[in-house]
C-alpha cells in the first residue's frame, strides 16, 4: 500500500546582530526550494530570551496557507534554519498532514506586542494591520468581556488607538461606565485636561490653515466635533498612574486630543457652538 506523499519546505532565515545585548535583526526570509523571499516576514529582532522561532514559525506558515495551500493527503516538514552569513545559529522542523495544519492563534502577533491589553485589542494581522471593522469589534466586545460599553467609545478609543491601549490599561476596562452628555461650552475644560498640554497648545493654533485635514474642516463648518470626546471623571483627585503621577482633575481627557485642540481653537475665536456632547466616563467601585 503506497504511503503518503512527502514535501519538504525548508526555510532560510537570514539574521544579523544588532548592538552588543545578543539581539538579532531579520534581513530576509526565503524558501529555499525555489529562492522567493517571503519579505513581508522580515520585521521581527529576536534574543536569547525571545519566542523567535515560534513567532517565526506562525509568520511563514500563515504565508504558506495564503499563497500556496496544503493537500489534505500530503505530509510537510516545515525546516527554519537561522543563519548569521553561512553560519547556523538555530533551527526547527516540524512535521504535519495537509488536512491539520497547526495554525496559528489568532492575534497572536498583538498579544505579543501588546500582552497586557490583549483581550481588548481588535484582530490584527501582519504589520499591526486591523482585520475587523470598527463595527464587528464593537459587537464582539459588547457580547463578550465589555457588555457596559457603548459602540461609540468601542469604534472610537479601543479600535481606532489599539496601539495606545496600555497607557489607560490600569483604569480596568470593565470596571469604566460611560454616560453621553451635553455640557455647555464653558463646562468643557482645555489644556488642563490633557496628559500633555503642549498637545492642546500646539493643535490650537492655525485651526484654518489646516487645508487637507479633515476634521479641521468639519469642526470649522460645524461648531463642534462629529464624535463626542471621552472625559474620565477624577473629581477627588483620587485617580493614579501607576507610577504614581495623578490624573488630571476634575476630568482627564482619554480620547479626542485633536477634537478638543480644536474646539479650544474655535472657543478663542468665538465660533464654537454653545454646546457639545461629551463621553463623561466614571469608574465603578
Amino acid at each position: 500500500m503506497p504511503g503518503h506523499p512527502e514535501i519538504e519546505i525548508p526555510i532560510v532565515v537570514k539574521v544579523k546582530p544588532i548592538g552588543s545585548d545578543g539581539s538579532w535583526e531579520v534581513v530576509d526570509v526565503v524558501d529555499a526550494r525555489d529562492g522567493t523571499s517571503l519579505a513581508d516576514l522580515d520585521v521581527y529582532s529576536f534574543d536569547e530570551d525571545s519566542d523567535f522561532m515560534t513567532h517565526l514559525e506562525r509568520s511563514v506558515l500563515e504565508s504558506l496557507l495564503e499563497n500556496e495551500g496544503f493537500d489534505a493527503a500530503t505530509f510537510y516538514t516545515l525546516t527554519l534554519s537561522v543563519r548569521d552569513g553561512g553560519r547556523e545559529l538555530e533551527s526547527r522542523s516540524t512535521r504535519f498532514s495537509g488536512g491539520s495544519v497547526p495554525r496559528p492563534p489568532r492575534n497572536w502577533r498583538a498579544a505579543w506586542l501588546w500582552p497586557s491589553v490583549a483581550p481588548y485589542l481588535p484582530y490584527l494581522g501582519r504589520n499591526e494591520r486591523r482585520e475587523e471593522t470598527a463595527e464587528e469589534y464593537a459587537r464582539r466586545m459588547q457580547s463578550t468581556i465589555l457588555p457596559h460599553w457603548p459602540g461609540e467609545p468601542l469604534r472610537e478609543w479601543l479600535h481606532r488607538h489599539f496601539n495606545n491601549l496600555e497607557t489607560y490599561a490600569f483604569l480596568d476596562f470593565e470596571r469604566l461606565r460611560f454616560e453621553r452628555q451635553t455640557w455647555d461650552l464653558k463646562a468643557i475644560p482645555g489644556h488642563e485636561a490633557f496628559a500633555d498640554p503642549h498637545f492642546c497648545d500646539s493643535f490650537s493654533k492655525n485651526l484654518e490653515a489646516r487645508g487637507r485635514d479633515w476634521l479641521a474642516q468639519y469642526m470649522l463648518e460645524h461648531g463642534t466635533w462629529p464624535t463626542p470626546i471621552l472625559l474620565l471623571e477624577n473629581l477627588d483627585g483620587a485617580l493614579a498612574y501607576p507610577h504614581g503621577e495623578k490624573l488630571n482633575q476634575p476630568y482627564h481627557l482619554l480620547e479626542g486630543h485633536r477634537r478638543l485642540s480644536f474646539l479650544n481653537a474655535l472657543r478663542q475665536s468665538g465660533r464654537a457652538l454653545p454646546q457639545h456632547d461629551v463621553w463623561l466616563v466614571r469608574k465603578a467601585s
